[in-house]
């Protein structure tokens, strides 16, 4: 059976792991890459959980709700943010301090530069209802499929898989871990002023920006 044969015969069940799981899965249609059926990156996965939290952190702050310490120490603690700390310019407990004193709506006092930097990019979300709105929906309808194809077919690729975490970080406009792409949430930009809609990073398309740090995160050069 050629290479396509078998795609068109398992093409359903990789489009059900995808629909169920939010992972496309090539590993099953190119399993035995000596055969010459070369797929490099086999799946990417978005993982949006500390995005949520702070989706419900943000809204609840919009809504006049006050958000429970206990709320704010789990946020804290998601392993998503560990990628954040760096000792004590800024901890968990940087994290739990800054969102305690916007839904309490008190001062940031005794603040660590990039505690302020925090405090100054959340205020922004809860600031500007509509912006924030409009910058959660394209990356919740992200491709994972697309993303696969694109990758693959600009550049050889020496990982299987990578994971696309949207955090609230700083400055940055993304970090790099073990097997994971740190988008930061904050750095996201949809164009307001000319009416195009179009969703950015820095001067790139949102989908043109995650091509290019995958690319980046080992080094790989165009083909």
């Amino acid at each position: 059976m050629t290479g396509f044969g078998i795609f068109k015969s398992r093409s359903l069940s990789v489009l059900w792991k995808w629909a169920n799981t939010g992972i496309i899965d090539y590993s099953d249609v190119y399993n035995d890459r000596e055969k010459g059926l070369k797929i490099l990156l086999n799946a990417i996965r978005t993982n949006l959980n500390a995005l949520e939290y702070m989706i419900f952190f943000w809204q609840s702050v919009l809504d006049r709700e006050k958000v429970g310490e206990d709320y704010l120490a789990q946020v804290a603690a998601l392993p998503e943010m560990n990628i954040l700390y760096s000792g004590d310019e800024f901890n968990a407990e940087s994290v739990r301090k800054v969102l305690s004193a916007i839904t309490n709506r008190e001062r940031l006092s005794d603040a660590t530069l990039t505690e302020r930097q925090f405090w100054n990019n959340n205020m922004w979300i809860v600031e500007d209802p509509e912006m924030f709105g409009l910058m959660i929906a394209p990356i919740k309808s992200l491709s994972p499929g697309s993303l696969c194809e694109r990758l693959n077919a600009a550049a050889d690729i020496s990982f299987d898989s990578v994971e696309i975490v949207f955090i609230p970080a700083f400055k940055e406009e993304a970090v790099f871990g073990p097997g994971r792409l740190y988008i930061n949430f904050f750095k996201v930009m949809v164009d307001m002023i000319m009416g195009t809609g179009d969703v950015t990073i820095g001067s790139m398309s949102l989908e043109d920006f995650i091509e290019a740090k995958i690319l980046e995160m080992d080094g790989v050069k165009l083909k």
